[in-house]
C-alpha cells in the first residue's frame, strides 16, 4: 500500500509540475523577424509540404511538447518515436506527417543534432559552420548563436550612450564544444574560452581549428576563483571583459556556482553584461536550478529580461514552452547614470506581454496583450 501511495504521489507531483511553469521573472516576449515563417521558425526542407505544417507540433498542452520533443520525435529510430506519429508500430514513417513536419534544417543537410560526427549549422549572417558536437557528455542546443544573429543580441553595446564596442572581449565560461565561441569570433569579438572537461576541450579546439578562428582557450576550475580569473585575464592581455557568456551552467552545486559568480565579478569590467540564459530548464520538474538563478539576480542586478518565442527551431521544447529567456545582468552598486544595457525591442516583429490571454505553446494572444516595439 505504501508503495502505491508514493508511486501515485510521484504520478501527481510530475502531472502537475510538467503542466505548472510559472515565471518567477518577469519578461516581455519577443518574436524575432526571420526569413522563414514567423512564429513557426521553420528553415523549410526541399519540397516540404505547407499545407501539412498547420497540423504539425500544435500541442496545446506543455506536458506533450516535454513527452514528445522534436529531436526524439523526428531524430530517433521509428521503433521508439513511432508513438508521435501513429498508434500503429507497423505503419510506415512515409504514410504518416513525420517527413513533411520533420522540416526544419539547422544547417545544410543537418536536420538534427548531435547525431554525426560532424555536422554543418548555419546562422544569419555567419558563414555555414563546421562543427563537432560528439562524442560528448553534454547534448548541444543551438539557440545561443541563434539570439546572437537572428535577435541581435550584443547590438545594445555597439558603442553607444557609453556602451563598450562594437568590438567587445567576450568570456565563454563553460564553453563546452566552442560553438557559441567561434560564432562570437566570427561576429569580430575578441573571445576567451574557458573549459575544465577533458573530452569538452577537445571538442573546442577541434572546432576552432575546423572554423579557421582565433580565440584564446584556458583550462581552469570555478572553485579555484583567484587562479582561474588571472588565467582569464591573462589571456584577454591583462583587459577584463566586456560580456559574460556562461551558458548552461545553472545545475551546478550550489558551492561551485558560488566560485562561478566570484569569477564573473572578478573578470567583468565595470559595465559588463552578463547575458544569462535564465529560463527554467524543460527537464527540470521541481526546478531546483531556481535557487542558482536567483543567486546570480542577488549578486548582480537584473536590468532587462526577454523571452525570444521563435528563435531557432520554434518547435523544440525549450522554445513551445517559454523558457528560451534571457536576463541582462550587471553590477549592483553603479551610478545611476551609468549605462544599462537594454534589448532592442524595435529588432523584435512583435513584441507582447505575456498573461492570461498570452501563454505558451502556441502563443496565441489576444489584440491587448501587444506591445509597441519601443
Amino acid at each position: 500500500m505504501g508503495r502505491d501511495i508514493k508511486l501515485a504521489f510521484l504520478l501527481w507531483s510530475l502531472l502537475c509540475c510538467a503542466s505548472d511553469f510559472e515565471d518567477s521573472i518577469s519578461a516581455d516576449i519577443a518574436f524575432v523577424k526571420n526569413s522563414w515563417l514567423w512564429r513557426r521558425g521553420l528553415r523549410l526542407r526541399h519540397n516540404a509540404n505547407l499545407f501539412h505544417l498547420g497540423g504539425c507540433w500544435m500541442h496545446d498542452s506543455l506536458v506533450q511538447y516535454r513527452n514528445y520533443p522534436y529531436n526524439h520525435c523526428c531524430c530517433d529510430e521509428w521503433k521508439r518515436s513511432y508513438r508521435c506519429w501513429t498508434e500503429t508500430p507497423a505503419t510506415q514513417p512515409r504514410q504518416t506527417f513525420r517527413y513533411q513536419c520533420c522540416a526544419y534544417l539547422y544547417g545544410p543537410g543537418t536536420p538534427c543534432l548531435n547525431r554525426a560526427r560532424d555536422t554543418r549549422l548555419q546562422f544569419p549572417g555567419l558563414p555555414v559552420l563546421k562543427v563537432r558536437l560528439v562524442p560528448s557528455d553534454f547534448p548541444y542546443r543551438s539557440y545561443f548563436p541563434n539570439l546572437l544573429t537572428e535577435a541581435h543580441l550584443l547590438e545594445p553595446l555597439h558603442g553607444q550612450n557609453g556602451a563598450p564596442g562594437p568590438t567587445l572581449c567576450v568570456a565563454d565560461i563553460g564553453a563546452g564544444n566552442g560553438v557559441d565561441s567561434v560564432a562570437l569570433s566570427l561576429m569580430g569579438h575578441v573571445v576567451v574560452s574557458l573549459e575544465q572537461n577533458a573530452r569538452e576541450l577537445q571538442l573546442l579546439k577541434a572546432n576552432r581549428m575546423l572554423n579557421n578562428v582565433s580565440f584564446e582557450i584556458v583550462s581552469g576550475d570555478f572553485t579555484m576563483t583567484n587562479l582561474t580569473a588571472a588565467s582569464l585575464l591573462e589571456a584577454n592581455g591583462g583587459q577584463p571583459f566586456d560580456v559574460i557568456v556562461a551558458n548552461s551552467l545553472t545545475y551546478l552545486p550550489q558551492e561551485v556556482f558560488f566560485g562561478l559568480l566570484d569569477l564573473v565579478e572578478r573578470v567583468g569590467t565595470q559595465d559588463f553584461v552578463w547575458l544569462l540564459i535564465c529560463g527554467r530548464e524543460v527537464y527540470d520538474l521541481f526546478d531546483t536550478q531556481r535557487a542558482n538563478r536567483e543567486l546570480a539576480m542577488s549578486r548582480f542586478e537584473l536590468v532587462d529580461a526577454v523571452t525570444f518565442a521563435n528563435v531557432g527551431n520554434a518547435f523544440e521544447s525549450d522554445v513551445q514552452m517559454g523558457q528560451v529567456r534571457v536576463c541582462a545582468l550587471q553590477r549592483r552598486g553603479r551610478s545611476p547614470n551609468a549605462w544599462r544595457y537594454r534589448w532592442p525591442r524595435a529588432r523584435a516583429k512583435e513584441m507582447v506581454r505575456r498573461g492570461a490571454a498570452c501563454k505558451p505553446p502556441l502563443w496565441r494572444c489576444s489584440a491587448d496583450s501587444f506591445l509597441s516595439a519601443t
